[in-house]
């Protein structure tokens, strides 16, 4: 499947426009390619933040976050 990917990854760049693409296959041990959590932020202003105080999204109408990404602002 590792392969398929990068076949697959090499191509939508390659459709996209990109230019001397180099695609590779490694592996990694599980929990190293990935963000545990922290990745969209919180906040009143959409310039700022991704999500409103109810984990909806600014820009997408009745797009909600329910995973580990939610990331609170920090209260003084």
């Amino acid at each position: 499947m590792s392969r398929d990917i990068a076949i697959q990854a090499g191509e939508m760049l390659a459709a996209a426009g990109a230019r001397d693409i180099n695609t590779f296959q490694e592996i990694s041990r599980p929990g190293l390619g990935i963000h545990e959590m922290g990745t969209a932020r919180m906040g009143r202003d959409p310039k700022t933040s991704v999500l409103n105080e109810h984990n909806q999204a600014h820009d997408v109408k009745n797009l909600f976050v329910t995973d580990a990404a939610v990331w609170p602002p920090l209260r003084a």
